[in-house]
């Protein structure tokens, strides 16, 4: 990939990105990936909307925020709404992503929140982790989430709270309700 990346297929280059989770190659490694978003970035639309969350999630894990890459996958995303295609957990992963490096797309946020409020059941099998995620790009970036959509979030989070609730689950959600008043209304 430093070499020549122009050697690989889009094929091969994603066949190449669940490696770089594991793969540590020391000063090449940023080189590498630093190729890699740019050869993934010229071919998104041929991506599956699986795939570019697969290459958010690879880059977010490794806390590399790659502008580039991130901007065309996040497009991708919200061309024609085509994260709707995504697992529940994919699109909790997806907004949880945008915190985890601080790059955040308001306007594919946005519609992630439309979303949940067009089909609530989406949120019911998130997790207490990846609604905290969720939430909590929603605030940081900031998203006004309407005040129906607010409470049926605020339902979800006090279902998992009730189910084992941790020191740090609870300080999670203090911290999500700190942009969301309402959600700390609703739970308690």
């Amino acid at each position: 990939l430093s070499g020549n990346p122009w050697l690989f297929g889009t094929r091969d280059l994603f066949a190449l990105l669940v490696h770089f989770e594991k793969w540590r190659l020391g000063p090449l490694h940023k080189k590498a990936f630093q190729s890699l978003a740019a050869r993934l970035s010229e071919s998104t639309e041929l991506l599956s909307p699986c795939e570019a969350l697969k290459a958010i999630e690879v880059y977010a894990g490794a806390g590399s925020a790659n502008e580039v890459l991130m901007q065309h996958m996040h497009l991708r995303l919200l061309q024609d709404r085509a994260f709707v295609e995504l697992p529940s957990a994919g699109i909790a992963s997806l907004a949880g992503s945008m915190a985890q490096v601080t790059y955040y797309h308001t306007g594919l946020l946005r519609e992630i929140v439309a979303h949940i409020g067009e089909d609530p059941s989406i949120v019911a099998y998130w997790t207490e982790e990846e609604l905290y995620q969720a939430i909590r790009a929603f605030g940081l970036a900031p998203v006004e989430i309407p005040l129906p959509t607010l409470k049926m979030l605020g339902c979800r989070y006090n279902t998992l709270l009730w189910q084992g609730s941790t020191l740090g689950s609870i300080r999670n959600f203090f911290e999500v309700s700190a942009n969301y008043p309402e959600l700390l209304r609703t739970v308690l």
